[in-house]
């Protein structure tokens, strides 16, 4: 309700000293008085009724310092147009109130969804519906949500004047806000929709609810965010190219054929702007039935002849008499925004809500290509009729960004130079400190020797490996053809740099027989790190040439197999042969030993023998 009150008026009139006002103008003695008398009595008096001579009620006068004031108490009813005033109460002949019932001070069953700030313009319309209600399900509960008007199609007990109702597992269902309590706001870039004056939450606390609205490409859908059961506030999130203030570009049309008049690319819609389309999905809680025949190029063959000329008509399919155009191409817009189509629509068809506004609908086309024509889609009408529908088509898949005027906004400029400097600095402070990390490890010798043999090691595609035979004598008597041979595989690390070619490496040794050396055949083109070192044995080449050996004289004082190990001599990775000193037993060969290489088909080979 709404109170009107207005107060300094005349001063009220005297009253009795009881307390019960005096009566003017009052009857006595057939005479009329406006004021206090002293006739028939010592003091001043006045009449408590308005005839003296019939009712004898009176009482000496006593003077107020008060005013005149009325109050007008404005009551909700949906049934009176501007209603007339009714005396509610009077107190005293000074203090009148009054009722007035009338559909005026109604609360808006809608609120304005288009508004300005910031210079941006935010037009929330296409998520108000006039035919149904954002509807989804969160932990059981169903959430319903309307912008800027009531919630249709919701639960039964859902306030006419809610835009928001919540409906628990269990069947209950409240009001999280009410339609006129909308407050719309931008905060960085997100469009703020507040709702009040909810259920009530203890505590002289009413539930409200807050609804974050994020620019995005598509219509998208509310879903549930969370709530703080503090303040009793119900926070929803919704992704939605409502919230972008960014305006799309406009383009014309052609016979089909759209024109970017910025950048002269033109694309065409092919078949679908000449055929003839049917969209439902429009059911009205009164229980009608609307279809919409959609033509681009305006309608030519329906069923409906009031429908010729139109490019969308409603019409009824159990009522052949009616039909309404609500778009047509008189006044027809196309705007193109991140590859999608909108095409609105005016007609000369009066709003049946709003007589000074007229009919409109707008088409949004979404590229997808698993479809051909595809079918357009009755989404919802709007408070300011306005009908909505959506059109999924691989008509319009070729529109791109590269149709689309490329400066139309911010969102396409590279780095500024402030932001390319500060990348700069960036990267020069980056290199500098890897520098000194890599001079703080790499300051010692050893540490530098230890990193480019690690990187040698990773790099070498195999390791050197070779082998050196020496002759192994036992204690018992043994044939001659039975001699052993000691095979060496020495494994060298990558060599050190200021160590005189000195290398190192790790020796493991397997025996082998003696026939197995006249078994291999050596090879001219074999490089030295293969080079076989063998006491006395001559090896030749497999062109013709023959294995010679010749005894060795046994040494009376053997020595163990460690200090035998210790006076190999060999070729290693190339190394040329050593001259040693001969050990004790150890003739001395007539003719230097013959060394030829031989082909090393395989390590295994060896090691298998």
């Amino acid at each position: 309700a709404v109170i009107l009150s207005y107060v300094n008026g005349d001063p009220c009139p005297p009253e009795t000293d009881d307390g019960e006002p005096c009566v003017f103008p009052f009857i006595y003695k057939g005479k009329s008085y406006d004021e206090c008398v002293l006739e028939g009595r010592a003091k001043l008096w006045c009449s408590k009724t308005a005839n003296y001579d019939r009712d004898h009620e009176w009482g000496f006068c006593r003077q107020t310092n008060s005013y005149r004031m009325s109050a007008i108490i404005f009551t909700c009813d949906e049934s009176e147009d501007i209603g007339r005033p009714q005396v509610f109460s009077e107190d005293r002949g000074c203090e009148v109130t009054f009722e007035w019932k009338t559909k005026v001070v109604c609360p808006p069953k809608k609120m304005e969804c288009k508004f300005v700030q910031k210079h941006k313009t935010y037009d929330l319309r296409l998520l108000s519906s006039l035919t149904g209600s954002w509807d989804f399900v969160h932990e059981g509960n169903s959430y319903f949500i309307n912008l800027c008007q009531r919630v249709y199609k919701g639960p039964l007990d859902c306030s006419e004047r809610a835009s928001i109702c919540k409906k628990s597992a269990t069947g209950q269902v409240q009001v999280l806000g009410l339609v006129h309590t909308q407050k719309l706001e931008v905060i960085d870039e997100t469009v703020i929709v507040t709702y009040s004056k909810g259920y009530p939450c203890g505590g002289n606390k009413t539930a409200s609810s807050v609804i974050e609205l994020t620019c995005a490409k598509t219509v998208g859908r509310p879903a549930f965010k969370r709530f703080d059961s503090v303040s009793c506030t119900y926070y929803f999130y919704w992704y939605s190219r409502a919230a972008c203030a960014v305006r799309p570009q406009e383009v014309t049309m052609v016979n089909g054929t759209l024109t970017n008049p910025v950048t002269g690319k033109s694309f065409s819609l092919g078949e679908i702007y000449f055929k003839l389309f049917s969209a439902s999905g429009d059911m009205r809680t009164n229980g009608d039935n609307y279809l919409y025949e959609i033509q681009l190029s305006s309608i030519t063959s329906s069923s409906y002849p009031a429908c010729a000329g139109a490019n969308i008509c409603q019409v009824k399919p159990n009522d052949q008499h009616f039909s309404r155009k609500v778009g047509t191409s008189d006044m027809t817009k196309y705007y193109v925004q991140d590859g999608d189509l909108d095409v609105v629509f005016t007609s000369s068809s009066k709003c049946g809500k709003d007589k000074t506004k007229f009919v409109s609908s707008t088409i949004f086309f979404h590229c997808d290509p698993l479809v051909k024509d595809g079918i357009p889609e009755f989404s919802h009408e709007t408070a300011d009729c306005q009908y909505l529908f959506s059109w999924y088509t691989s008509a319009v898949c070729p529109l791109g960004v590269d149709f689309e005027d490329e400066s139309a906004g911010p969102e396409y400029k590279g780095l500024s130079e402030r932001s390319q400097a500060v990348g700069a600095v960036l990267s020069l402070l980056l290199v500098a400190l890897t520098g000194c990390l890599l001079a703080l490890l790499l300051h010692k010798k050893e540490r530098r020797e230890t990193v480019i043999n690690k990187l040698t090691s990773c790099c070498r595609r195999s390791s050197g490996v070779s082998y050196k035979y020496s002759k192994v004598s036992k204690e018992e008597e043994t044939d001659e053809n039975e001699t052993e041979w000691l095979m060496e595989e020495i494994q060298v690390p990558a060599p050190r740099l200021g160590k005189d070619g000195q290398e190192n490496g790790h020796i493991t040794t397997k025996a082998v027989k003696a026939e197995a050396l006249s078994s291999l055949h050596g090879d001219d083109q074999d490089s030295e790190d293969e080079v076989l070192t063998v006491p006395e044995v001559k090896v030749h080449s497999g062109r013709g040439a023959e294995v010679e050996s010749s005894q060795p004289l046994r040494n009376p004082q053997r020595k163990s197999l460690k200090e035998r190990e210790g006076e190999r001599l060999g070729l290693v990775r190339g190394e040329k042969a050593r001259k040693g000193k001969f050990r004790p037993g150890q003739r001395k060969p007539t003719a230097p030993a013959k060394l030829v290489s031989f082909h090393d088909d395989s390590d295994e080979d060896l090691l298998h023998i």
